[in-house]
């Protein structure tokens, strides 16, 4: 485990660092990077999965024939996504962010990275929020529901990419923990996927092994 720093609680610089940590640690299939503060079990939760997924560069979409599209939505969720976060932070919400490799490359310049959207994901490292990595929901779950008690939460928002039903590892998330009796819901503005389409998931619609 990273013990706590003052470089991943400084949003100065901070896309560096998610670039630095990623090109040395794709490896990882879960870390805590700060367990942050655990909070108050009795205010709502927002849950910010695999933020740079949901960032769509040129590059990614390169000879696909709706390529602006893909872009142009991209920006719009994004955009949406951060104004959501930094409204729930503002009331008081507590935070936790789930990064994984893609953090490394979205952040590192701005290309279609909406002006809402880093800023908000940097709140959550400056404010106390937990700070994890990696693509091993299971185990992500099992800390979140050990650490920051989602069960006894009167509402837990998770946002991020992707929230498409049956791929979506924003989907795959909420499942492990509504599964643990937490009260979900999945934001509107989270991507289902590349250029929209697919199904959301929703609250009490299936439930996963785990």
């Amino acid at each position: 485990m990273i013990t706590r720093t003052k470089d991943w609680r400084n949003p100065a610089g901070l896309s560096d660092l998610l670039y630095d940590f990623s090109s040395k640690n794709d490896d990882v299939s879960f870390r805590v990077l700060d367990a942050g503060r655990a909070g108050d079990p009795t205010v709502p939760l927002i849950i910010v999965v695999h933020p740079g997924d949901a960032v769509e560069k040129p590059d990614d979409v390169h000879g696909e024939p709706n390529a602006r599209e893909i872009l142009e939505h991209s920006w719009h969720c994004q955009d949406k996504m951060g104004i959501e976060i930094a409204e729930m932070l503002d009331a008081g919400a507590d935070c936790a962010v789930l990064h994984r490799f893609s953090s490394g490359y979205s952040f590192v310049n701005d290309v279609n990275v909406a002006d809402a959207y880093f800023p908000a994901i940097a709140r959550i490292h400056a404010e106390g929020g937990s700070l994890l990595w990696g693509d091993d929901l299971e185990t992500a779950a099992a800390w979140i529901n050990e650490y920051l008690e989602p069960a006894m939460r009167p509402r837990i928002l998770l946002t991020g990419a992707w929230s498409d039903a049956q791929f979506g590892c924003v989907a795959h998330l909420a499942q492990l923990l509504e599964n643990r009796n937490a009260r979900i819901d999945v934001s509107t503005h989270s991507p289902t996927q590349p250029g929209g389409g697919g199904t959301p998931w929703s609250p009490g619609s299936g439930r996963l092994d785990g």
